[in-house]
C-alpha cells in the first residue's frame, strides 16, 4: 500500500467523518433529515448530488423512452440507498462514540479474484474517561477474512511511544506462517 494514511483518507472521503454534524442535526431536527454540507468533497456528498442531478435531468430533460427512464430512476434510488447506508453507519458511530468512545468502519480490500469489505473498529483514548500515565490509549482492531489466510483478528494498541499487536488466526497454518515472519513485521513497524 503506497498511502500509509489509506484508512484515514478512506473514512474521510466516504463522508463518515461527518458524525459530529449528523449528531448535532439529529438533536435539532426531529424529522431526522440530514444532508451533507453542500459541495463536500466526499462520497456521501457526491451520491446526494448524483441522485439530485438524475431527478432534475429527468424532470427538465427531453422525453426519454420508458425503459431508459426506469433505469435512471433505479440509479437515483440506488444512490439514495447508498446515502442511507452511510447515514446509518454515521448514526451507529455517533451512538457508539457517545456511549463507548468507539468507531467502526468497513474498508474495501482488493484481492485478485474479488473486492471484499473488512471491519475495522477504532477505540479513541481507551474507555470513556480513562486517562493514565504515559498518555491516552488508542486501539484499532481489524477483523479480516483474507482469501488465502482465512479469518483473522489484529488488535493494535498504542500508548505513547509503545505499540502492541495481537494476532489471532482461524487457521493453524496461517499462524505458523505469520509467526515465522514476526521479526520482519516488527522491523517494518
Amino acid at each position: 500500500m503506497k498511502n500509509p494514511f489509506f484508512i484515514r483518507d478512506f473514512v474521510a472521503r466516504s463522508g463518515l467523518l461527518l458524525e459530529r454534524t449528523l449528531g448535532k442535526a439529529l438533536q435539532e431536527d426531529a424529522a431526522g433529515v440530514v444532508k451533507s454540507p453542500p459541495g463536500g468533497d466526499n462520497l456521501k456528498s457526491a451520491l446526494i448530488k448524483f441522485g439530485e442531478e438524475i431527478r432534475a435531468g429527468i424532470a427538465t430533460g427531453p422525453d426519454l423512452p420508458e425503459a431508459e427512464m426506469t433505469k435512471l430512476l433505479r440509479l437515483a434510488e440506488y444512490s439514495d440507498r447508498s446515502v442511507q447506508a452511510l447515514e446509518t453507519q454515521q448514526v451507529l458511530n455517533v451512538v457508539s462514540r457517545d456511549q463507548e468512545n468507539r468507531f467502526m468502519v468497513q474498508i474495501p480490500f482488493a484481492f485478485p479474484q474479488s473486492l471484499t469489505m473488512q471491519d475495522v473498529f477504532i477505540e479513541f483514548n481507551g474507555s470513556r474517561g480513562e486517562e493514565k500515565e504515559g498518555g491516552s490509549p488508542f486501539r484499532v482492531v481489524f477483523f479480516l477474512n483474507l482469501d488465502a489466510l482465512g479469518e483473522m483478528m489484529i488488535d493494535v494498541g498504542i500508548r505513547g511511544p509503545e505499540l502492541t499487536a495481537e494476532l489471532s488466526c482461524q487457521s493453524v497454518d496461517t499462524m505458523t506462517l505469520l509467526s515465522s515472519n514476526l521479526e520482519e513485521l516488527r522491523q517494518n513497524l
